[in-house]
């Protein structure tokens, strides 16, 4: 949780026919939604693309004001063979594989700026998706499993001195 909300983003194989059905799904979702809204406007895409080309999908859940308060639903957590966690939640590092259960919410936005003196409204399309569920498949390594071999990392030099040897520059 980061200033008040979850987040979390899912890299799926972008080849993989469930990740393209998934997709379907909620651009069909987005876009029925913005012609049901009866303006044109920009659809946001679904997801963003990654470095190596898989598919990275973001679920995030804000903090909201509710009666005078402020109101975070926290999704629920299970273990791998469907326990609920409760209030043991393990460190969840970047690199574990979850499942995420979720709701998709459309929403538009309304913008007006002026370019060359003229009003403009810009109207945009996306979607939130907010999870509800969260299961813990396989936790990658926390804090005290990482190890310099886990970066393939090898020892060099004499570690008896704190002091990190000094790279000289040639002139």
């Amino acid at each position: 949780m980061k200033d008040g909300e979850y987040k979390t983003d899912i890299i799926l194989d972008s080849h993989s026919p469930n990740t393209q059905a998934l997709i379907a799904k909620l651009q069909d979702y987005l876009e029925s939604y913005a012609e049901s809204q009866g303006k044109a406007g920009e659809i946001l895409p679904v997801y963003t693309e990654g470095e190596k080309g898989e598919v990275v999908i973001r679920f995030k859940q804000k903090a909201f004001a509710l009666n005078n308060e402020i109101v975070l639903p926290r999704p629920i957590l299970f273990d791998a063979k469907g326990n609920h966690l409760g209030c043991n939640i393990p460190s969840i590092q970047c690199g574990s594989q979850i499942a995420v259960s979720f709701e998709a919410w459309a929403y538009t936005l309304h913008e007006s700026i002026r370019e060359k003196g003229k009003r403009m409204n810009i109207i945009t399309y996306g979607l939130a998706l907010k999870p509800k569920a969260i299961q813990l498949v396989q936790l990658a390594a926390n804090d005290d499993d990482i190890t310099a071999d886990s970066f393939g990392f090898s020892p060099v030099g004499s570690c008896e001195s704190r002091e990190l040897p000094l790279i000289k520059q040639q002139a």
